[in-house]
């Protein structure tokens, strides 16, 4: 007779399969994850989960799901718990509860004291800064069980109070959207929300049934703070007088999460051509077919362009530039980029490089020398590429870089040479790590955001290909033809010059 498997567990199975398969779709992480029970024998390593447990009715609730889980899945279970030290006594007995309830579960615990500086009382310490604080030490927890799965307990109830917390702040349509069921930290790290579409109230259900008592912390009672006032005096009144909103609020974050993805796509495609508008290369954008864009699309696409410069993205700063092309002027971003009106082209200065004025950056196509040291010139950096010589038939054991690294090991049997490094050209393709079809690579790229090259847009734009397509975009990923399927051909990686070095140049 097979056992009857508790509702809420269901949902936490459902919603957890939902979170891995969203990271293993937009955030790059392989998950392997059977969809029916099988024998231990077969059973996949297990997936390190740390949950980030406070004691509260949430987390109680979804660490013990979780627990119960273990039987049939591939889990591997530990927890962390900070104790802020802003509640006295009642922060230790949290911490004791956690204790308890972890070695109940056979569940690892990690426990980290938190200590704000002045004797902080809870009125006084931000919650962004104790959200940060907390994050950081989850970081740490994921580190020491070499985990990439950060598992946090947000329901639909804490999805509701975000959303709403951001409209009355101010926001526009990616502020809407809330939290997502996954969202990378690092190119080795994730955040798994596993409950956002279960309600507190299923929560408090499952742990009566079980006669479990989560403990309540009362700092959730003051009103100080922003979102425990949405929660106690906003929901109740709106609640009351529209009973079932929040379902109907969730539908329209869905709708909101959805056409902001579509104008993400269009922002991103007309970026791309954009940057290939001018005759001087990436950074050059020609003013009449910018001109030519809605509105809405003109703030979304210098909002990006903002993003791969590691420049804050804000509603002033994108207006500020939308006035500046309006009466022809420039306006200073930041210490390092400026932008500017030239004649019929919209220029991106980076006031790094010495001499921009002079010598505007022109578009790069460099063959490259295979193994040799390919410098460039123009960004200060140097291709390296060398011969993989370590042998993996000897037992030495190597680590592939992450896909957003400056990094890579790569299989160069079956590329078509000569290499090229150059700039992304209309028309580009490129076939995805895991894929042998061929796809756009600006449909590769809405899915994939540059990382390790964000702070230099020009190296973001640069990729390297043979003589057929696109092989790697440094900073986003490989393409599946030098996938490594045995022991790497090659290494590639990138090199920062000394400032002689780049002057011999």
């Amino acid at each position: 007779m097979t056992e009857t498997v508790d509702p809420f567990v269901a949902k936490v199975e459902s919603g957890l399969r939902a979170a891995l398969s969203l990271a293993d779709k937009l955030l790059g992480f392989e998950v392997s994850w059977p969809q029916e029970p099988l024998a231990p024998a077969l059973l996949p390593a297990p997936l390190r989960l740390v949950v980030g447990l406070s004691g509260g009715p949430d987390s109680t609730a979804l660490l013990l799901a979780l627990a119960s889980l273990r039987a049939a899945m591939p889990l591997s279970l530990s927890a962390c718990h900070v104790n802020h030290h802003l509640r006295g006594a009642e922060s230790d007995r949290d911490e004791a509860f956690c204790v308890e309830l972890c070695a109940e579960q056979s569940v690892p615990l990690l426990v980290r004291h938190l200590r704000f500086g002045g004797g902080a009382s809870p009125g006084r310490v931000s919650e962004a800064a104790s959200r940060e604080a907390r994050l950081g030490i989850l970081r740490e927890a994921a580190r020491n069980q070499e985990s990439s799965w950060i598992v946090l307990a947000h329901t639909l109830d804490d999805q509701v109070e975000t959303v709403l917390f951001r409209l009355f702040r101010g926001t526009g349509l990616a502020g809407l959207i809330g939290m997502e069921k996954a969202r990378r930290l690092d190119a080795r790290l994730a955040i798994l929300r596993p409950v956002l579409s279960v309600y507190r109230l299923e929560c408090l259900d499952f742990l009566e049934r079980g006669g479990v008592k989560a403990v309540h912390d009362s700092s959730n009672d003051r009103l100080d703070y922003t979102r425990n006032y949405i929660r106690h005096r906003i929901l109740p009144l709106v609640s009351d007088r529209f009973p079932g909103f929040e379902a109907r609020l969730e539908q329209l974050r869905q709708i909101v999460a959805e056409e902001d993805g579509l104008l993400n796509l269009m922002a991103e495609e007309t970026l791309f051509e954009l940057e290939c508008s001018d005759n001087r290369g990436p950074g050059y954008w020609s003013l009449s077919r910018f001109r030519m864009l809605p509105k809405p699309l003109q703030g979304r696409v210098l909002a990006r362009s903002l993003q791969l410069r590691a420049i804050a993205v804000t509603f002033q700063r994108v207006e500020a530039i939308l006035e500046t092309i309006g009466r022809g002027s420039a306006l200073s971003l930041n210490s390092r980029w400026d932008i500017r009106v030239d004649g019929q082209a919209l220029c991106w200065l980076d006031k790094s490089v010495q001499d921009q004025e002079r010598s505007p950056p022109q578009s790069l196509e460099q063959t490259l020398q295979i193994p040799g040291v390919n410098l460039i010139a123009a960004l200060g950096k140097a291709l390296k590429i060398e011969v993989w010589t370590e042998n993996r038939q000897s037992g030495q054991l190597f680590t592939f870089p992450a896909a957003f690294s400056d990094e890579a090991l790569v299989d160069l049997k079956g590329a078509s040479f000569p290499l090229v490094l150059r700039n992304r050209r209309p028309g580009d393709v490129i076939r995805p790590f895991g894929m042998d079809q061929l796809v756009k690579l600006k449909k590769y790229l809405h899915n994939h955001k540059p990382e390790g090259t964000r702070g230099d847009s020009r190296q973001s734009l640069l990729v390297i290909a043979d003589q057929k397509e696109i092989l790697w975009v440094p900073g986003v990923g490989l393409s599946n033809r030098v996938r490594v399927t045995g022991a790497p051909s090659h290494r590639l990686q990138w090199v920062e010059l000394a400032p002689d070095e780049t002057n011999l140049c």
